[in-house]
This record gives structure tokens, C-alpha cells and sequence, in this order.
């Protein structure tokens, strides 16, 4: 399981704290993850719009409660994967989980996403490219 970074400014209410892949399955020119992403919000922004002093919380903050468990299948072509990994050397999970993270820090652009293509995100968060190198190079 990946993570969420301390120090990131959320794009909405919820914040994801942690993204995970679950299963692999090869499909044609591909590969396709279950994959689920775990939100937090703070207790006090259950019933209310965003505040913004507890948006910039950290998500390691222990007032913020898990509040809810999105799953969503994420498919991952040979493209795409060459695109970010030319010479090969990562595998297509590092791949997608850096692609489930961005789609995690960026969920307003995937509201009510259940099924995505990586390219998709790739169209849809400007500068996705960099953001998902910064993602596999651990920073």
C-alpha cells in the first residue's frame, strides 16, 4: 500500500490517505488493476462544506477519520506503460500505482470514477506526465 506524502495541499474535501492495487489481471495490449483508494476527512467537515484551514491538515493528522473506501478498475496499456517506462524497467504495478495516485490527488477531476484508462488520467490533470515520474521516483 502507498503512502499519501505528508505536506500535500488536497484538491477537495476528502483526502486520500492511502492507495492500494489488489489484483493484477494481463488483458489484450495490457494490463487492468482492482484497485481502492482510502479518503479521510476530518470529523468536523462530515456535514459541512470544506473548510480551509482543516483541508490543509496533514493526513497523518489523527483527528481525521477514514471515511470511505472507493474501489475503481484501472487499466494500464502497453503504450501508456511505455510511455512512463521506456526501457522496461519498472514494472506495470509501479506503473499504476503512481497512475492511482495521481487520479487520488486529483479527485475532483475523477468524481464517481469507477473504471479509467491511464491515459485518460493522462488527458484529464495538466502535467500529468511529470507528476507520475515525481511518483515513481519517490518524491
Amino acid at each position: 500500500m502507498h503512502e499519501h506524502p505528508t505536506g500535500r495541499t488536497p484538491h477537495d474535501l476528502h483526502r486520500s490517505i492511502a492507495v492500494e492495487l489488489l489484483n493484477e489481471r494481463e488483458v489484450d495490449q495490457g494490463w487492468e488493476y482492482d484497485a481502492q483508494i482510502l479518503w479521510a476527512r476530518a470529523p468536523d467537515e462530515a456535514s459541512g462544506p470544506a473548510d480551509t484551514a482543516n483541508a490543509a491538515r496533514d493526513p497523518d493528522d489523527p483527528s481525521l477519520t477514514a471515511t470511505r473506501l472507493q474501489r475503481i478498475v484501472l487499466r494500464l496499456s502497453w503504450a501508456d506503460y511505455h510511455h512512463w517506462s521506456a526501457d522496461g524497467g519498472a514494472p506495470p504495478s509501479q506503473i499504476a500505482e503512481a497512475v492511482l495516485q495521481l487520479i487520488a490527488d486529483h479527485a475532483t477531476s475523477f468524481l464517481g470514477v469507477e473504471r479509467i484508462d491511464a491515459s485518460t488520467a493522462r488527458r484529464r490533470v495538466p502535467d500529468a506526465d511529470a507528476a507520475i515520474r515525481r511518483y515513481l521516483a519517490g518524491e
